[in-house]
Formats: structure tokens, sequence, C-alpha cells
């Protein structure tokens, strides 16, 4: 389980990406920031926003994962 402010990783296309948990969400759904994705959120695999990082540093782009891709870092 992962929590607000906790560093996560995750594989991504390019490897592994980190980033830090915004938010988690346990229902509804989450339209991601300027993409057309929706991740649907359920008790049992909540949803989890995420800010992207790069080299180490904050990135403006937001992300969103199922908790189960995800591992804490």
């Amino acid at each position: 389980s992962v929590r607000v402010g906790q560093m996560v990783s995750w594989n991504s296309s390019g490897g592994t990406a980190r980033g830090k948990v915004k938010r988690v969400i346990r229902s509804g759904s989450y339209d991601v920031p300027g993409t057309d994705i929706t991740i649907n959120a359920t008790e049992e695999d909540p949803a989890v926003v995420i800010t992207l990082y790069r080299d180490g540093d904050a990135t403006d782009t937001t992300v969103a994962h199922r908790m189960s891709t995800l591992r804490a870092s």
C-alpha cells in the first residue's frame, strides 16, 4: 500500500519511471490531466495520481497508475 508523499516506481516503455504520490483514489474514475486517459479506481486496487520525476527532480507531468503496478522506492 502506498501513501501520499511517498516515492514510487513502475515499469514504463522507457525502463523504470519514478514519481511522488499526490493522491490515492479508492472509488470512481480519474481523468489524467493533459491526456485522453481515464483510470478507474476500486477499493481493492486504487488509482494513484503521481507527479513524474526525472533525474531526481519533479516535472510538470502528472500520471496515474493502479496501485498494483507500483513499487515503493
